[in-house]
């Protein structure tokens, strides 16, 4: 703009040429010109560039009217023919100076790169010597144990020492009485028992002991096996202590079963500390505390016909919770023992149990509960854990999971006061149920290896590595392997293909999945109304409200492809002519709250992208344009599947945010699964429309990348 405003000319290297004369009439007489002041000699072409506008500013001052051209006129002189090594000049100093700060940065790259290696060292150090506390504190309970347990035998007198009385505890079994261990004994053990799996030094305590501490836990498991807990036992005053008295007892099998199931999940391969007997009698203590204790508790009110039981209860809620507390944790140990050995004669009674409590109404505020709603509803959701984990292993049970959870849903609350009291992150509640679904069609699209003893999301780094090697699963049909991203690039099609055979039957799975559950409440919907005595009206409702309230977020990823099943079924009921006018009703009413739903989020979305700068080149620009071409409907599907587009930013979410949160995990997993099979479609379409052979590469590299996430879900966090 600046040269365009001064109109200045350009000369390379040329001599300026002579002014043209003035056509114009004769000009009146002028004072003479006066003499510039002396200049020193002109020595280039620049110099008299410089000196000839000089003499034009002059002239300007004096008065003397303007010539035709009266331009500034620059000259930059060319570069020179050559440039020779002996034209340049060197400054050692400089040079000196460089290369001292060169050195001084390398050392301090060195000097941390030396810092990391000692802290990491010292952490090592750390976490082993804590470890040998843990492994010497464990052998040291374990041998005060046995040693109070041979003095207790050995004497007759019927008299404990301090250190047994501290130990153990005598509890009567029918007509005799046993000896168990002690509540602050089991607490010891189980605490030192889980860290020391945790640092996996677990296997160094000898097979033998671990045998005998359980046999002294079994006494605890026959007492509260048979245990009469119902509350109608602790009316009366004499009644209610000794109702208390058998609580404490209740609470000893739970803590005993606990530390069991330590010792069952802490990776040990000797059989015989897996007997089915001792884990039939864990679960019967479960069952009973739950069934004949704390679901009927669960169950009172402050009103109606419970309500004098309810005020004899209420002030003892400490040792109800005590139990609460324990049979969460009993559940979700059983839950892990579930995903890691094979115990197919215990699963039944499990499901049963984590279903029945599952569809316990809650109280829907804490007046009205003995236990508070949130603590009795951290026990319905270690069930949901437990139901997940099973239909995540044993895809064999999960048709059996599916009519159980929907054959029960008539139990549900219809008010959504009283159903909603699951608990998301964002604030808002749903029901329990509606998230079960959710977390069992995201468990469908994972990858399950029906092997035990390893992880359940993982297929295993030694069998990925082994494919790798023999390139059995990386093999098309034309007997190309693809063992890496520069052979994946160079053969897409076999990398495409590869992870085909992998992600389609478990997105597959899930669309069923989907499918079946929407078309089983939709069913019954259809043959009630929303004043009738069946509750499926009412639940449909719920359900599709629900499904709603986590469409947008990546926690809850099912729930998109819920409502569309739900949408695909309500706009075929809306067409069908032999359909009654109430079930028209019904869809119309479901599609309008969906539409509703759609446009609140476009708004929603539009506001987003609004307030974030477009042209910025990190995360948050590119993914706001991409929302606005796709609002527009001119996004490029390539785009959104790229590697370093949305989808991988959402795992990466994921991950940062809890690796061991198995609902994260299966959120995870299925857009995991649901970005495999869209990169498999797209490539499809790509190559039938001769698309870019670059990009035909990319999709192969993603294909490749993609497969590796399926199979481990910690590949992306270590890559």
């Amino acid at each position: 703009m600046l040269l365009e405003a001064t109109s200045v000319s350009y000369n390379y290297g040329l001599k300026a040429k002579p002014l043209p004369k003035s056509k114009k009439n004769k000009s009146p007489k002028v004072p003479k010109k006066p003499q510039l002041p002396q200049q020193l000699p002109i020595t280039s072409t620049n110099h008299n560039a410089i000196h000839h506008n000089a003499q034009i500013t002059l002239e300007a001052s004096q008065g003397f009217p303007q010539r035709t051209i009266p331009e500034p006129v620059v000259i930059v002189p060319g570069l020179p023919s050559s440039s020779q090594h002996d034209d340049y000049e060197t400054f050692p100093e400089v040079d000196a100076m460089m290369v001292k700060e060169n050195k001084e940065l390398v050392s301090r790259k060195h000097n941390k790169l030396d810092t990391q290696r000692g802290t990491t060292q010292v952490r090592d150090s750390d976490r082993m010597a804590k470890s040998e506390g843990i492994l010497i504190g464990l052998k040291e309970l374990i041998g005060e144990i046995f040693e109070a347990e041979d003095q207790m035998q050995s004497d007759t007198s019927g008299q404990k020492s301090t250190n047994a009385s501290n130990l153990f505890d005598s509890a009567a079994s029918g007509d005799v009485e046993i000896l168990t261990l002690a509540a602050p004994a089991l607490a010891k053990l189980d605490s030192l028992i889980s860290n020391l799996s945790a640092a996996d030094r677990f296997s160094e305590i000898p097979a033998e002991d671990l045998c005998r501490l359980q046999k002294l836990c079994e006494g605890s498991l026959h007492t509260a096996e048979s245990l009469d807990l119902r509350l109608e036992n602790a009316r009366g005053e004499y009644d209610i202590d000794r109702w208390l008295v058998l609580l404490s007892l209740a609470d000893s099998g739970l803590k005993s079963s606990k530390t069991l199931l330590r010792m069952m999940t802490a990776g040990r391969e000797e059989k015989q500390l897996y007997s089915e007997e001792m884990l039939q009698s864990i679960l019967g203590v479960l069952k009973n505390i739950l069934e004949s204790c704390l679901i009927p508790t669960a169950e009172l009110r402050r009103s109606g016909p419970t309500l004098e039981l309810f005020k004899l209860i209420h002030p003892h809620n400490k040792y109800l919770s005590s139990l609460l507390i324990q049979s969460s944790k009993v559940l979700r140990l059983l839950a892990l023992l579930f995903s890691k050995e094979k115990v197919d004669n215990a699963i039944t009674t499990v499901l049963f149990l984590s279903t029945q409590l599952i569809f316990v109404e809650n109280a829907h505020s804490d007046k009205d509960s003995v236990f508070g709603v949130q603590k009795f509803e951290n026990l319905r959701v270690a069930a949901m854990d437990v139901l997940a984990k099973i239909f995540l292993k044993h895809t064999d049970q999960r048709t059996f999971i599916f009519d159980e959870i929907l054959t029960s849903l008539e139990k549900l609350p219809i008010t959504r006061q009283s159903a909603r009291q699951y608990k998301l992150i964002e604030g808002k509640n749903i029901q329990l149920v509606s998230a079960l679904i959710m977390r069992l069609v995201q468990t469908s699209a994972l990858p399950c290896d029906d092997s035990f003893g390893i992880s359940s999301r993982k297929y295993s780094t030694d069998n990925a590595e082994k494919e790798e090697e023999d390139g059995s699963s990386d093999q098309d049909g034309d007997g190309i392997v693809v063992i890496n991203e520069e052979k994946a690039s160079s053969h897409p099609n076999s990398a495409i293909q590869s992870l085909s055979q992998l992600t389609k039957p478990l997105l597959d799975s899930a669309y069923r999945n989907a499918h079946f559950i929407v078309k089983f409440i939709v069913a019954r919907a259809l043959k009630s109304t929303k004043t009738g005595d069946a509750p499926y009206r009412n639940l449909l409702d719920i359900f599709a409200e629900d499904f709603i309230a986590v469409l947008n977020s990546t926690d809850w990823p099912a729930a998109e492809l819920l409502l569309q099943q739900l949408l695909s079924t309500m706009i075929g009921i809306s067409g069908d002519e032999k359909q009654p006018a109430p079930a028209k009703t019904m869809a119309l009413d479901l599609m309008g709250l969906m539409g509703s739903a759609i446009a609140d989020i476009n708004t929603q979305i539009r506001q987003m992208t609004n307030s974030i700068e477009k042209n910025d080149t990190n995360l948050s620009g590119i993914v706001a344009q991409l929302a606005e071409e796709s609002l527009e409907g001119k996004i490029r599907e390539y785009d959104m599947l790229a590697w370093d587009g949305p989808q991988r930013a959402i795992l990466e979410h994921l991950d940062e945010r809890d690796l061991i949160d198995e609902q994260l995990q299966s959120a995870s997993g299925f857009l995991t699964t649901q970005w495999s099979n869209s990169v498999c479609k797209y490539f499809e379409s790509a190559d039938e429309d001769e698309a870019d052979e670059s990009e035909i590469g990319e999709l192969g590299i993603l294909a490749y990348r993609l497969r590796k996430m399926n199979l481990d879900r910690k590949w992306l966090r270590e890559e």
